[in-house]
């Protein structure tokens, strides 16, 4: 099973794309699905866009009272590419809590932390 993560402005509405324009509220217990014969692509209305890192969801849709966050299964054709993938096919599985999302930051702060201890340690 592949997961994902998936922001959307209060009201369950993507904030950002080509989806914007249809302002049509996510149903949380729905399976999306796009039919297209066209070729999966970024940045394009060929499917629906979540990142595979929590922490980078919040570069598209920034840490607010107007946003939330969700865990997503995806369920069909995929294609990952830098910080964002597109998925023909995705269900939510359950809503990302505040805890949840400030021990992530807490564990990237950490991250990034050890790596300039480590590269400390490779200089000296």
């Amino acid at each position: 099973m592949k997961i994902g993560y998936k922001g959307l402005d209060k009201n369950l509405c993507p904030n950002s794309g080509s989806q914007k324009s249809k302002q049509i509220p996510y149903d949380l217990t729905q399976v999306y699905t796009i039919v297209s014969d066209k070729e999966l692509k970024l940045c394009t209305d060929t499917g629906y866009h979540y990142c595979n890192d929590l922490n980078n969801v919040f570069g598209y849709y920034p840490l607010n009272r107007n946003n939330r966050y969700f865990e997503i299964e995806i369920l069909g054709e995929h294609l990952d590419g830098g910080d964002k993938s597109i998925t023909r096919s995705f269900r939510f599985i359950r809503e990302i809590t505040k805890e949840e999302i400030t021990n992530s930051l807490k564990q990237k702060s950490f991250k990034e932390i050890l790596k300039v201890l480590r590269k400390i340690q490779e200089e000296y």
